[in-house]
Formats: structure tokens, C-alpha cells, sequence
């Protein structure tokens, strides 16, 4: 772009404000990686690096704002160009070695944090069959987790936070959809909405709740009296005591379920993407839902609203439709979030060779005494599906 001369490492080290800037640096691998990076921009750009300081300093003080910005601009440029190329990390290293470059010159980019074409990661957004999928290789309370996501559109955080006295009215009154009440304190925006969840939601967390009831949820936990604050869905830890499920752990479990029913592969660390990374992750089941109601005609501030989206500015959701209307646009929509009228997606041998998968991964963590138990709740798993879903075994 301009008529910067391409030059050896050790040649490009010969500038003062780079020279130092490489010392400051406190490991010897970032600093050769830095020092690749920052010399390839100037190259593209076509300025030396005492240049770039210079006009970003000038920049800095010039009223027109177009000005001011012109260089978080060109390094967006420049890693666009490099999109086709690099992976998503390898961008993110690049950006970091410009920005740590500019800002030991105490030129900082301001904006350049909320730039983010490097930060784009492979997702998948998972069909209701592949929903049905997950479900089929689920234990009752993660099979109620994954449907509650899927089908009220609620962040992780916010269904951890969940007692069971946020949906006691509906729930016992056998009301269809059931309705959610969020408050600000339970939610990452601090505004007040509501959510709902359809059929399939509600069977499975009522599932779930008999286990707690019958003290089958948690192996030596006994069985369990449910309040008004009892957590909606407990940890499988601590028999003495009922722990809240984490945000971290119904992450964790998402993904686990949706490697488990052959949704998606862990990554073997090809390129662009770490060691285990899936492309299927907690958040793709909240934008299922989005797409699902937007896709069913429900207006997108109605669904806004049940996401809990906020617009800057503004106190509250988007919009606030009256429960009725909400109820009444969901009850609409549920029939595509439902996974009840899915084709069979498994087999019964299909099950079983995914159970013996499951069994085995846990038998690598056990005491050869533990290893009985497991191979026994195997076989009760396997018959378990087989006799309260007999709908989603093909070919029986």
C-alpha cells in the first residue's frame, strides 16, 4: 500500500520503538512471534513502524473522527485479508501483536477490542431431530436441561439460577406452555421478562423432579422435598446437601450429549480450532430457539423479548407484549420446537453401542470395585430407553 521495503527480522529490530518495544516483551516465543507479525503489517500497509506511531499520534489529535479511527480500520483490513488464510486464533494473535505493539508506544487502539472478524468460531445450530438426538443419550436431568434451553431460549446463567417457585403456578396447574418469570437479579441484562416452555420441556422436568422426589436423582441423597427455593435443577454432587447446578456445568454437559449422540466430533486440534473445541456448544440451543419462533412467524421484538435481549439506551426489553399475547404466539410456535413428532433418529443397537461408548469413557475413571455398578446402571439405561421411548426406537 505504501513503499515500505520489506526487511529481514533482525534488520526490522534496527527501529528504536520496536527494539524496545521486542525487550519489553517478557517471553522469548512471543517476542519472535510479535516481532513476524507486527513486520507483516507494515509490509501490507506499506509504512514503517516509526510512521504508524507518528500518524496515530497525529490522528489522535485531529477533531475529524474519521481520522481518529483510520487506524483500527486498516488493521481490520488487514486481518480481513487474512481471513481466508488463518484460522480464528491465529487472527486473534495477529491483532494482539499490533494492539501490544501501539500500545507500549502509548498510541493505544480504543477500538480495536471490538473488532471481530478474528474471533469467529465454527457453530452449529442443531435441528430438532439432532435435538431429539441429544435427548435419546441423556439422563433425566440433563434430557429436562437440553430441553429447557431449547425450548425457552433461557442463557445458562439464568436457568442455574432458577428455583423451582419460578414455574410452581403453571407446573401444577397442568398449564401448556409453561410460563417463566424472569427477574433483573437472575439475568446478565438486569431486566424483567418472561419465557415459556412447551410439552416436551415440561415432561422431562417433571421427570426429573419425580427422581428428586423418590431420592433416585443423586445416588445416597435420599429423597428430596422441593420448595418454593429449591434449585430447579440440582448438582449431582453432595448427598448430604442440595447444591445448585452451574452455568459451567450445563456447558459442559451440552457439549458431552451432543458428542455422545454423534451430533458433532471434538476437534483433534486441526487448524483454527483447539484441541476438543465443538462446534455445537450451550448457546447454539438458545439461537435454535430464536430461529425456530422467528421462523414460525412470531414477531422478532416478541422474540427479543423472551431472549431477555436488551437494546442500548433503553430501560427493559425491546417490547412488553402482554403474557396472553406472548402465551398465545408461543403456543403457535411450539409445534416446530417439539421434538415429540420426530422420526426415529436411533436404532436400539445404535443405543447400545452409545451406551457401551459412555460406559467405557466412565470406566476409565473408576476403582476396579465400581466398575460392576457401572456396567450395571449400563444395562438399566439401555432398558430404561427402551421402555419409556419406544416411539424412538427404528424398526421395533
Amino acid at each position: 500500500m505504501g513503499e515500505f521495503a520489506s526487511m529481514e527480522d533482525e534488520e526490522f529490530k534496527r527501529y528504536k520503538i520496536v527494539r524496545q518495544w521486542v525487550n519489553y516483551l517478557s517471553n522469548k516465543g512471543t517476542e519472535q512471534s510479535y516481532l513476524t507479525k507486527l513486520k507483516r503489517f507494515c509490509d501490507w500497509i506499506g509504512k514503517d513502524p516509526d510512521t504508524l506511531i507518528d500518524e496515530r499520534f497525529k490522528h489522535l489529535r485531529s477533531e475529524d473522527i474519521r481520522e481518529n479511527h483510520e487506524h483500527e480500520e486498516l488493521i481490520t483490513a488487514f486481518l480481513k485479508e487474512l481471513e481466508s488464510s488463518l484460522s480464528p486464533y491465529s487472527l486473534a494473535s495477529y491483532a494482539g501483536a499490533i494492539r501490544s505493539f501501539y500500545r507500549y508506544n502509548r498510541a493505544d487502539l480504543k477500538l480495536l477490542k471490538s473488532i471481530r472478524v478474528y474471533g469467529v468460531r465454527r457453530e452449529k445450530v442443531p435441528t430438532r431431530e439432532e435435538v431429539a438426538k441429544m435427548c435419546q443419550v441423556s439422563s433425566t436431568r440433563d434430557r429436562a436441561i437440553i430441553l429447557f434451553q431449547y425450548q425457552s431460549g433461557l442463557r445458562n446463567d439464568t436457568i442455574a439460577k432458577l428455583q423451582y417457585g419460578d414455574v410452581k403456578e403453571d407446573l401444577e396447574k397442568g398449564q401448556v406452555p409453561v410460563r417463566i418469570h424472569i427477574m433483573p437479579e437472575q439475568t446478565k441484562c438486569r431486566i424483567e421478562y418472561d419465557t415459556f416452555i412447551g410439552r416436551d420441556a415440561i415432561d422431562a422436568l417433571n421427570a426429573s423432579l419425580d427422581e428428586r422426589k423418590r431420592g433416585v436423582a443423586v445416588r445416597g441423597a435420599g429423597p428430596e422435598e422441593i420448595t418454593d427455593e429449591s434449585p430447579l435443577f440440582r448438582s449431582g454432587r453432595g448427598v448430604g446437601r442440595v447444591e445448585l447446578v452451574t452455568s459451567h456445568t450445563i456447558a459442559k454437559l451440552t457439549v458431552r450429549v451432543a458428542v455422545r449422540a454423534g451430533v458433532v466430533e471434538r476437534s483433534k486440534s486441526k487448524r483454527g480450532e483447539r484441541k476438543g473445541y465443538t462446534p455445537l456448544h450451550a448457546h447454539c440451543l438458545r439461537k435454535a430457539f430464536q430461529t425456530t419462533l422467528e421462523a414460525s412467524g412470531v414477531s422478532s421484538n416478541w422474540v427479543k423479548y423472551m431472549m431477555g435481549h436488551k437494546l442500548p439506551g433503553v430501560e427493559g426489553a425491546y417490547s412488553k407484549p402482554s403474557v396472553k399475547q406472548l402465551r398465545e404466539a408461543y403456543a403457535k410456535a411450539e409445534p416446530s420446537l417439539s421434538i415429540s413428532e420426530t422420526k426415529p433418529v436411533l436404532t436400539s443397537e445404535e443405543i447400545e453401542e452409545l451406551v457401551n461408548r459412555r460406559v467405557e469413557e466412565r470406566l476409565r475413571t473408576l476403582l476396579p470395585e465400581d466398575r460392576l455398578r457401572a456396567l450395571e446402571e449400563r444395562l438399566e439405561f439401555v432398558e430404561k430407553l427402551k421402555r419409556e421411548h419406544p416411539e424412538w426406537i427404528a424398526g421395533e
